[in-house]
């Protein structure tokens, strides 16, 4: 892949927020969308098989036909029914002969590494997910200019971090949270016009602060914690429309008012709580408002 300017920023990726406004449910409109995607899904299925059995050099085809078999709708596993990994060993199969036969073209080791991780998000299994760090690792290696594998790899540190708290071992997994802090707030200072970076370090430097204020490290939890609100202050003079910035940078500054509050700053604890309820949707129907608050300066502090 060439170096260049970083993918374009996907609309809703990081913390998402909850929508202002839950209108009521949508389920004929949900189904009927979830059975023409099937059907659709199944179309290029069988179109991608023909083409291949009538031109098996071709690997392109191989590489789309594995694309559309691990994203069928309904293949997540829930409470009452484990999910149906059938197709999605079929496309990780093909991905891997395409990543062995093809190793000069990238595209096909970043699919195998997504798409082993969608296999642990599915299936509970450590051992995909390190597969996928691993080959997303060595992508990063090889092409240090190519944000989209940076992104991914640091996405990949998170779940690794959050894989090891649901074990019960977050001191084994901090490693991985510091590895995703490091990648992602690198992205963000490098391509500071993409939101996505820029809500995925703060949102890692929250999840880190959380962690150290637990060990009664409250120094460590505020520089964190500022240096969050300082990128979020910045993204929402263009991005503050959006709900999930909004929810964002409140979660930081509620997260910050108390640290603060634990230090004995009682007037800087106050400010951030004030700035947590003005970027947070008010009581009953409506956008939020906008703050009332200065904003911070970009020296410090809040």
């Amino acid at each position: 892949p060439p170096d260049g300017p970083p993918p374009p920023d996907p609309e809703g990726l990081g913390p998402p927020g909850p929508p202002l406004i839950p209108g009521p449910p949508q389920q004929g409109n949900r189904r009927r969308d979830r059975g023409e995607s099937r059907a659709h899904l199944q179309q290029a299925v069988e179109l991608l098989t023909g083409l291949i059995a009538e031109k098996p050099r071709i690997p392109e085809y191989r590489h789309l036909l594995a694309l559309c078999l691990r994203e069928p709708p309904g293949l997540r596993r829930t409470a009452s029914r484990p999910a149906d990994n059938g197709p999605v060993e079929q496309a990780v199969a093909i991905l891997e002969d395409l990543a062995s036969e093809y190793p000069h073209i990238p595209q096909y080791q970043f699919d195998l590494s997504e798409t082993y991780a969608m296999q642990a998000r599915w299936d509970g299994s450590a051992n995909r997910l390190e597969k996928a760090v691993d080959i997303m690792q060595s992508l990063v290696s090889q092409w240090p200019n190519v944000p989209s594998y940076q992104f991914s790899l640091g996405r990949l540190h998170l779940r690794l971090w959050d894989e090891g708290v649901q074990a019960g071992r977050p001191d084994a997994a901090l490693p991985s949270l510091q590895r995703a802090i490091g990648l992602q707030v690198d992205l963000a200072k490098r391509y500071p016009a993409v939101p996505t970076y820029a809500m995925t370090a703060a949102f890692s430097e929250l999840t880190m602060a959380q962690w150290q204020e637990s060990r009664s490290k409250h120094n460590e939890a505020r520089v964190l914690l500022e240096s969050a609100v300082r990128r979020l202050d910045d993204l929402t003079a263009t991005e503050g429309h959006k709900p999930h910035v909004r929810m964002l940078a409140a979660q930081c500054y509620e997260q910050l008012a108390r640290v603060y509050r634990s230090l004995g700053k009682e007037d800087l604890s106050r400010e951030a709580e004030q700035k947590s309820a003005a970027l947070r949707p008010p009581r009953g129907l409506g956008p939020p408002r906008e703050p009332d608050t200065p904003r911070p300066r970009s020296g410090g502090g809040i």
